[in-house]
């Protein structure tokens, strides 16, 4: 374990944390992380943009794009190429003598993540209006697409939080937790690492996103660049964030069945 995380969680007694004392601890972190975690971070925004970019050269973003090949191609390359960027800055924290290793655990982890982010692909979907997937069908309600995308994005949320230790147990090469045990182990810790990740992302994007938009009003058309690229950095820092606040929660509740049932008992 890295010394800056086994720092962040050396007094944490398990099995509640707070959601505002996971934010100041993934905060430290990070803020001790070496150099390598800060380059992933700088290659989730590279990716990030990238795709953007060749979405707009193409002109598959904006609203009301159908989801064709092209756009899920897109997406795959964002998700799995994202899923195994955190997966590298999760194994600097846990678990630093694997290095860059790409064995069977970081495959493993890969698969599970990679298709866990992949269903968060579907909130946005919901963003098409229906006369687009479906001709002829009544205009959709602003308001009900944003309460059905809320609704499925914080169901999908708890879902993830619950099982993500199941692929994390495989990726820093320890004991394996299954499904059952990853659930069973996240009871009462869900709601604190959703809600930490929430509580970052919000401003982290505003003030990101707001930059971006003054940068591309400043700059003319060379400025949509900058708001890409802002907005990429945002997304970076938002999910290294979680990665980091993941990794404590980790450290926190990964145990043994017998550990887990005596803090559960």
């Amino acid at each position: 374990m890295h010394p800056a995380l086994a720092d962040a969680v050396a007094d944490l007694v398990p099995p509640r944390v707070t959601f505002g004392e996971l934010v100041a601890r993934a905060v430290r972190v990070l803020i001790a992380s070496p150099a390598s975690v800060w380059a992933i971070c700088a290659c989730l925004a590279a990716l990030r943009a990238g795709v953007r970019l060749t979405e707009q050269a193409l002109g598959l973003a904006g609203e009301g794009v159908a989801p064709t090949p092209t756009v899920w191609a897109t997406t795959t390359v964002e998700v799995f190429g994202g899923a195994a960027l955190t997966g590298l800055a999760l194994r600097r924290w846990l678990a630093p003598r694997l290095g860059w290793r790409l064995d069977r655990g970081f495959w493993a982890y890969l698969a599970l993540a990679g298709l866990a982010s992949f269903s968060f692909s579907a909130p946005s979907l919901l963003q098409i209006p229906m006369e687009v997937v479906l001709p002829g069908a009544p205009r959709s309600s602003p308001a009900l697409t944003l309460l059905l995308q809320t609704t499925v994005f914080l169901a999908l949320a708890y879902v993830y939080a619950r099982l993500m230790l199941w692929p994390m147990t495989r990726l820093v090469g320890e004991r394996a937790l299954g499904p059952a045990g990853a659930w069973r182990a996240m009871r009462g810790g869900s709601w604190p690492y959703v809600g930490a990740v929430v509580l970052v992302s919000l401003p982290v994007m505003l003030a990101t996103g707001g930059l971006g938009r003054l940068l591309e009003r400043g700059l003319g058309p060379p400025g949509a660049w900058a708001e890409v690229a802002m907005t990429s950095l945002g997304l970076a820092l938002v999910e290294l964030f979680a990665a980091a606040a993941s990794a404590i929660v980790y450290r926190q509740r990964a145990r043994t069945e017998a550990d887990v049932a005596e803090v559960f008992d």
